[in-house]
């Protein structure tokens, strides 16, 4: 489900590159990701300063139900979502997740 330009495996959506972990926080990692990836429920994750860094398969499947209103509201494709920053979702009440 993912985009051509997406920098991530097969699954889920992450602007993470583990190109310079070691194997073994490569490996532990891999494993989250893969757990992160398969939960039947929406999870996205973001850093503090609100940027949306990812999102599991499930999330992506449900944003894509929605796509036309995302487009409409925030004006980006779920393809964009990943790097946007979440003060876009959640506005004033953005500074409750920090």
């Amino acid at each position: 489900m993912t985009a051509s330009s997406d920098k991530t495996a097969p699954e889920g959506r992450s602007s993470e590159n583990s190109d310079t972990q070691s194997p073994l926080i490569t490996s532990r990692l891999d494993c989250l990701k893969s757990a992160l990836d398969n939960a039947g429920t929406n999870v996205f994750l973001g850093t503090t300063d609100l940027k949306l860094v990812y999102m599991n398969t499930r999330a992506e499947q449900t944003l894509r139900a929605i796509e036309d209103v995302i487009e409409e509201e925030l004006g980006l494709s779920v393809d964009e979502l990943i790097g946007s920053n979440l003060v876009q979702f959640f506005g004033s009440r953005a500074k409750e997740f920090r």
